[in-house]
């Protein structure tokens, strides 16, 4: 079985792209081969770097995508562990530590269709959950295959769970392995856009799912969020 990481870069220092590389190396897979995606100067966005290592992960003959932000360690995550999901779902994550909390994957709001991250960790190690959140999300090639690229129309935010989606529309099993956990740095905290990509992103998603219902309700409840004009609708 063939692994490829697809790691997408912006502004990442060597050490950092070192680290990382050292820490997949000793997770000791068999057969993989990394693919570093540097969107520091071309202006894509992470969908479509994601993408681009996707591409060269299939004419590589890969059987698994793990798509990562490089600000994550795997520090301790063997190859045997990280597999285990494999068995139950054709799309999955895992555990992941930021600032300190533990998170369990992500679900959406109901309305709004936001994306939540849980942090109650789930009774059974392997959980079905609405999206994975892309700093680390591994799926198999048959996923591709079936539902193709990620969505490039979200400049940042909102394509994993867009394609979590996509998957699980598809027939797809989608879940994280709560007992294997890995830690995200997010130094997305520091971008002083943040909120406006976020927000960009979330219109977007909302947008492409809600039902009439749900779009007519967020115009009554949230006018001054929402800044649709009736032709959006």
């Amino acid at each position: 079985m063939k692994i490829s990481f697809i790691i997408v870069l912006y502004q990442t220092k060597a050490s950092e792209i070192e680290r990382l590389k050292n820490e997949i190396m000793e997770m000791k897979f068999s057969d993989y081969s990394i693919f570093w995606i540097d969107n520091s100067h071309n202006g894509h966005g992470y969908a479509q770097g994601v993408n681009e290592g996707v591409q060269k992960g299939m004419q590589s003959g890969a059987d698994i995508f793990v798509i990562c932000n490089p600000d994550i360690s795997l520090k301790g995550i063997s190859a045997k562990e990280f597999l285990q999901a494999l068995a139950h779902f054709d799309l999955w994550g895992f555990a992941m530590k930021q600032e300190g909390v533990t998170y369990y994957g992500g679900a959406l709001d109901t309305w709004k269709l936001s994306s939540l991250l849980l942090t109650q960790k789930p009774n059974k190690r392997f959980s079905e959950v609405t999206y994975v959140t892309g700093s680390c999300v591994a799926m198999k090639r048959n996923v591709v295959e079936a539902i193709g690229e990620w969505d490039t129309q979200y400049g940042m935010y909102y394509e994993d769970v867009d394609y979590s989606i996509r998957a699980k529309m598809n027939g797809f099993r989608i879940g994280i392995d709560a007992d294997v956990c890995y830690t995200h740095f997010e130094v997305s905290q520091f971008n002083p856009y943040k909120k406006q990509q976020l927000r960009k992103a979330w219109k977007l998603f909302f947008r492409k799912y809600a039902t009439p219902i749900q779009k007519i309700r967020e115009l009554i409840v949230w006018p001054k969020t929402l800044h649709w004009s009736k032709s959006e609708l």
